[in-house]
C-alpha cells in the first residue's frame, strides 16, 4: 500500500488532515482486506442482498461462540450475544450495566481517543493507567491499576487490547495475559 493509495482513499483519517500530516492511528482500513472477505463482499453486492442481518437468523452468536472456543478456549452462550453497531456504541451500553455515573473506569493507554469519549459521555470518569515497558516490551502496570481500584471510585476497567500501537499482546499465551471473560474484580 503507498502513500497515494492510501490518501486517494475517503475515510476522515485520510481526509481530515492536510498531506503534510500523518495520522498516527492504525486500523483495519489501512491493511488490505483478506481475499476471503473481498469476495464474500462482492458476492453479496453482485446479488443485491445489502440489506439489514437479524442477528439471530444469521446466527451470529453462534458464530461467535464457535470462534471463541477455538481460538480461547471460552465458552460463550450464542443467546447472550447482542449485535451493536460499533465498539464504542457497546462499551457506553455494558459500562451504563455495570456502573453508576460518577464512577471511574480505568483505560490502559495508549487506547483509541474515542473510548476516553465515550466514557465520559455516559458520565463515567477515566481513569487511564499507563503501560509501561519491561524486558518483554510494553505491558500492564497491574500495580498503577490496583491503586486506581483501592482508591474506591473506580469499580471496573475498560481492557483494551493494546496491540497498538504499543506492540504487545496480553493473551492466555504470553506471561501478560489477560483475564477470562466474566472474570470481575
Amino acid at each position: 500500500m503507498t502513500w497515494e493509495d492510501l490518501r486517494s482513499r475517503r475515510s476522515s483519517k485520510w481526509r481530515r488532515f492536510p498531506d503534510d500530516v500523518l495520522p498516527m492511528w492504525i486500523a483495519e482500513m489501512d491493511f488490505p482486506r483478506a481475499a476471503p472477505i473481498t469476495t464474500a463482499l462482492h458476492a453479496a453486492v453482485d446479488a443485491g442482498d445489502t440489506g439489514y442481518v437479524d442477528a439471530r437468523t444469521a446466527d451470529l452468536g453462534g458464530g461467535l461462540a464457535d470462534f471463541a472456543r477455538r481460538r480461547f478456549g471460552w465458552i460463550v452462550d450464542p443467546e447472550q450475544v447482542t449485535l451493536v453497531p460499533d465498539v464504542n456504541a457497546a462499551i457506553g451500553e455494558v459500562l451504563q450495566l455495570v456502573t453508576n455515573p460518577g464512577d471511574g473506569v480505568v483505560v490502559n493507554t495508549p487506547a483509541y481517543p474515542p473510548f476516553f469519549a465515550t466514557i465520559e459521555g455516559i458520565g463515567r470518569k477515566v481513569v487511564p493507567v499507563s503501560m509501561v515497558r519491561d524486558d518483554q516490551g510494553w505491558t500492564l502496570n497491574l500495580d498503577e491499576t490496583e491503586r486506581a481500584f483501592a482508591g474506591g471510585c473506580v469499580h471496573t476497567c475498560c481492557a483494551t487490547r493494546t496491540t497498538r500501537p504499543a506492540g504487545s499482546s496480553h493473551m492466555p499465551s504470553s506471561s501478560h495475559s489477560s483475564p477470562s471473560p466474566g472474570a470481575t474484580t
